[in-house]
This record gives C-alpha cells, structure tokens and sequence, in this order.
C-alpha cells in the first residue's frame, strides 16, 4: 500500500474489504473513518449501520470475508484515483440485540465489487464501493 500505482491500488482495496469484517466484528469505526472519503455513501452507510448497532448494545456474529486479488480497471489521471474490481464472499451471519436475541439473519453473499480508490500525500482513500462498474474514478 506505500506504492501510489496501480498495484498500490489493488493492496489497498484488498485491505479496505478486509477492514470491512473487523468493523462488523468490533463496532470499532476509527481506522474505518481515517480511511474512508468523506463523500462515501458505502463507507457511511457501513459506519452508521454499525454505530446504531453496538450504541443499542447489540453486535454482529460471523461474516467472515474472503476476496480474491483485485483486477486494476483504470486510473483517472486527473483524480490520482484507480477503479478496483474484486470478487469476495462474506459467510453468513447474525445482528444480535443487547440480549442476544437474533434480530436479523444475515446470509451468505457472493459478489464482485467495484471499490474506486484514490492516492494521496495521507496515502490511499476509499472513495466509493459499488456492485456496477463506473462509479467515482473508473474511466473505460
């Protein structure tokens, strides 16, 4: 993640899917935010969803995630950002209450995302992940 190119790129989607269960997992939102683009509808939906959550004392159970190398797309010279598009797979799993009682079932999902990326002198930004290509930084 130290390269500004595309390679960079990829490792730095990589680690923000892998942030993404550890979030889940902990309630913790602080690494999340540092790296997320203020601007982010995934990256606040994500915060906030958790936040409501583990503020109710509740939490989230299981979602393990696995993904394969991301495939770089493009780079938006005038951005500095890459497109990423990366196959994962999240395990199922549960949002529980205070109590412990099972509020929603969460079940396995398999997908491709498009996680737009963009570097800088604070290093990479999460920008936007979607499920359609062309979202903030990807140019065809």
């Amino acid at each position: 993640m130290q390269r500004d190119d595309d390679i960079g790129a990829a490792a730095a989607a990589g680690y923000f899917l892998d942030l993404f269960p550890y979030v889940m997992g902990t309630g913790d939102t602080a690494r999340w935010d540092e790296i997320s683009a203020q601007d982010c509808g995934f990256c606040s939906s994500v915060r906030d969803d958790v936040q409501a959550v583990f503020a109710s004392g509740g939490r989230f159970t299981g979602g393990a995630l696995t993904h394969e190398p991301g495939n770089v797309l493009g780079r938006n010279d005038m951005l500095g950002g890459y497109t990423v598009e990366i196959s994962y797979t999240v395990e199922e799993g549960t949002e529980l209450d205070a109590a412990g009682t099972v509020i929603d079932a969460l079940p396995e999902e398999k997908a491709t995302v498009y996680v737009d990326t963009v570097y800088s002198s604070n290093g990479w930004t999460l920008v936007e992940v979607s499920l359609e290509r062309g979202a903030a930084v990807y140019v065809p």
